[in-house]
């Protein structure tokens, strides 16, 4: 699919025009098919640290790829924790940094169980 994808002319995907043709014969509206406002998963991504980015970061300061490699300073990690956990929002990068560490976890020793990453499934 995705070698497809890239032999299409780049009329065509540009703005995701075929795509947006295809919704359009499907018979949605203008609101779908060529919305104002782009796509963002910014609200979705705040919703989920917000919901899950305490209890990671906990696990992380209990055993961490990053840490442990002094690419994350656990005491930043610990204050990080406490404003969160006080209802501050998450630092622009946090999402970055915890993908990294799920990440790194997954291809390593500190991955002991298919639920060690503290991820939801």
């Amino acid at each position: 699919m995705l070698r497809l994808g890239e032999s299409l002319p780049v009329a065509w995907r540009t703005s995701k025009r075929l795509f947006r043709l295809r919704l359009a014969r499907a018979g949605f509206t203008p609101a779908v098919t060529e919305p104002r406002n782009p796509e963002s998963f910014d609200d979705t991504m705040r919703d989920a640290l917000r919901r899950h980015a305490p209890r990671l970061l906990a696990r992380m300061l209990a055993e961490s790829v990053l840490v442990d490699l002094g690419f994350v300073n656990p005491d930043s990690l610990t204050t990080t924790l406490r404003r969160l956990r006080r209802g501050s929002p998450a630092p622009p990068l946090l999402y970055d940094m915890l993908a990294v560490e799920v990440g790194l976890r997954s291809m390593t020793s500190h991955n002991t169980s298919p639920h060690a990453t503290g991820i939801p499934t």
